[in-house]
């Protein structure tokens, strides 16, 4: 009854809004709060951190060099993962380090201190007592993989078409057809496929039957595919108010773009969605004409991170190139500030802890295997000892579904990894492991 009466009390805003004079705002917060508006108005964004990783640092900075890879388990952090390389023209050092939490990346001017203590420094609650190196051919490219998992080059987006006047989802979902206005914004996005000879990326749409419709928007924009699930291209069903055909579809996207061809409100709570995170809303002016013009507003649930490109002020775009590189890059990066928001980072976070430990079970086995263990072990510390007797009781992934299925999911992702390479078939020597 609460997510009932909340999204009644936001009918209500909008049409007491609507009851009144000209322009109207284009993006209406909710009464209880929770969502975020960008109108082009807003203070620029801070830069980004320059420790984010970046997925693709390590494959830029270390594969195919001379460096250096360690793992290790700590009792309270987990599977560790350290990659350093020594830069001798800048006199610096890389580092790369992976815990369960996330992996970040540092460059620090070059000493003689270990590797683990260069790991503490980094993170303070690091307790372990040792790093075991890991030597065993192509273990490089497993661990580019690893930091590679996280790539999308495949993204499915909502379009909902809202006429003027209408506050609530079910009058979005039951536009039956589409508007010569609408239809001008959709081939700014994209080109329109017939599904049925479709071969790319489908986002769940059908492409046998039929039974999601004939037609899709359709884009590949910077070697990403894009589908768009449009409402008005999806089937209709008479006699369902809620149109559970289309909302099965949009409901589940975590981006969607609102288009308006007329002045309007738009709330985002109007969308019951346990997915639907970010809203683009797009609002026409002069539709159709040499002047089409297009207002570009941002609004999202107040755990996602504000995302670029900005805005600009006023958020006015002309149709045109500019208008779709905009919206596109707006609706990648969109996307990837949601999966910071709760409900996705937690998801985020058990897949990278079961990825990572057992990548690093996998290295410091091959490592083994490679050498032998008494070789390591006698490496590491002059006699037949493990190196740490905490990391030598690093827990092993039980046996089951679950490890099939993170393996299955790791070699996956290393086959796109080593597919992506040129001359991927060459073998590295042991000191770009």
């Amino acid at each position: 009854r609460q997510e009932r009466t909340a999204a009644e009390e936001t009918r209500d805003l909008l049409e007491r809004i609507l009851e009144g004079p000209a322009p109207y705002p284009t993006v209406v917060l909710p009464p209880s709060g929770g969502y975020w508006e960008d109108s082009g108005d807003t203070p620029p964004m801070a830069p980004q951190s320059p420790q984010d990783h970046q997925p693709k640092y390590y494959r830029h900075h270390f594969l195919g060099q001379e460096h250096i890879n360690l793992t290790g388990w700590d009792d309270a952090l987990g599977p560790v993962l350290l990659s350093l390389r020594h830069e001798a023209v800048e006199d610096q050092t890389r580092i790369v380090l992976r815990l369960r939490t996330g992996s970040v990346h540092h460059l620090l001017p070059s000493t003689n201190t270990p590797p683990l203590a260069i790991a503490k420094a980094v993170n303070r609650d690091l307790t372990l007592a040792s790093l075991e190196p890991v030597l065993c051919p192509r273990s490089s490219h497993l661990i580019a993989a690893y930091d590679e998992h996280v790539l999308v080059c495949q993204y499915k987006f909502g379009v909902l078409y809202q006429r003027f006047g209408q506050t609530a989802e079910e009058q979005l979902f039951s536009n039956r057809t589409s508007s010569p206005a609408f239809d001008e914004f959709l081939s700014c996005l994209g080109h329109r496929i017939n599904l049925k000879y479709h071969k790319g990326y489908r986002g769940g749409l059908d492409t046998q039957f039929g039974q999601t419709g004939e037609e899709a928007v359709y884009q590949v924009y910077k070697e990403s595919e894009i589908i768009f699930h449009v409402s008005t291209l999806l089937p209709y069903t008479d006699n369902d108010p809620q149109q559970l055909q289309r909302k099965r579809h949009i409901g589940n996207d975590i981006v969607a773009i609102v288009f308006q061809e007329k002045n309007t409100p738009f709330s985002p709570d109007m969308i019951a969605s346990h997915f639907l995170h970010a809203f683009i809303v797009v609002q026409a002016i002069e539709p159709n004409t040499p002047n089409t013009r297009y207002k570009v507003s941002i609004t999202a649930r107040d755990d996602v991170p504000m995302f670029g490109p900005p805005l600009p002020n006023p958020p006015v775009f002309r149709k045109g190139p500019e208008l779709r590189e905009f919206l596109l890059d707006k609706l990648i990066a969109a996307e990837s500030a949601c999966y910071k928001a709760h409900k996705f980072a937690q998801l985020e976070l058990r897949t990278r802890s079961s990825l990572l430990e057992s990548l690093v079970t996998d290295l410091r086995e091959k490592s083994r295997e490679f050498l032998g263990p008494a070789v390591l072990s006698a490496g590491a510390n002059g006699h037949n000892e493990s190196p740490s007797s905490d990391f030598a009781e690093t827990p092993k992934s039980e046996s089951g579904a679950g490890s099939r299925f993170i393996d299955t999911v790791r070699k996956a992702l290393i086959a796109r990894v080593r597919s992506q390479e040129p001359g991927h078939n060459n073998n590295n020597n042991n000191n770009n492991n």
